[in-house]
């Protein structure tokens, strides 16, 4: 186990994990995921990021993110794919419990709508 020695405290690895995670599909490439931090009573320190993974389904490639916010915007995949994400809180260490959450991309237009207004 590691732990940091900050001002008289002792800081591990949080026991608790994300809450309220969920998402949505923005378009054919591109997904949003939020979460809010594990409770207070489980954090262990101070919350110094998060870990996302995201992992296609189908083909099991994985994309790593280290981030600090709640959220994350995620492009660059593929059109109506299924992701499996989780997200672990880190203080000096990252969690042993993740959230988990699936999504599919929304399916690719075959077509360009273009809509004008007429004067």
């Amino acid at each position: 186990m590691s732990c940091e020695l900050w001002l008289g405290y002792i800081f591990v690895a949080p026991d608790g994990n994300p809450t309220n995670f969920t998402g949505s599909s923005l378009n054919s490439t591109h997904i949003y995921l939020s979460w809010d931090p594990p409770p207070a009573h489980q954090v262990n320190g101070i919350i110094r990021g998060y870990h996302v993974n995201i992992t296609e389904a189908a083909t099991g490639q994985v994309y790593q993110y280290v981030i600090n916010n709640t959220y994350i915007t995620v492009g660059s995949l593929h059109p109506f794919y299924v992701y499996h994400c989780t997200v672990a809180a880190f203080t000096v260490q990252t969690g042993l419990n993740v959230s988990f959450f699936s999504i599919k991309t929304a399916e690719d237009s075959k077509f360009n709508v273009y809509m004008s207004k007429e004067s």
